[in-house]
């Protein structure tokens, strides 16, 4: 029996959907064509903006960090435990 069926009621999401992939790889060219290309429209790209996509690569992968649950309720049979990635 899997996790999920254990827990019905929780759906793990996937770490991962096309637009993440998309982001991740290709941030590091969009960084390193940033001023030649879209500096004298849009201005330099703000350390913030960066700091945001890098965390939106991170966001639910268990790498990065998650919570380990296990119930504590002594009257409780289930033994099992659940990583959750931080998002």
């Amino acid at each position: 029996m899997t996790q999920a069926a254990l827990h019905a009621g929780y759906k793990l999401r996937s770490a991962t959907n096309q637009l993440k992939e998309v982001v991740e790889d290709h941030l590091e060219e969009l960084v390193g064509v940033w001023d030649e290309r879209f500096r004298s429209t849009y201005g330099s790209l703000h350390p913030r903006v960066r700091d945001l996509f890098d965390a939106y690569v991170r966001c639910g992968d268990p790498h990065f960090g998650f919570a380990r649950l296990k119930c504590c309720n002594p009257e409780c049979d289930s033994t099992a435990e659940r990583l959750v990635p931080f998002s």
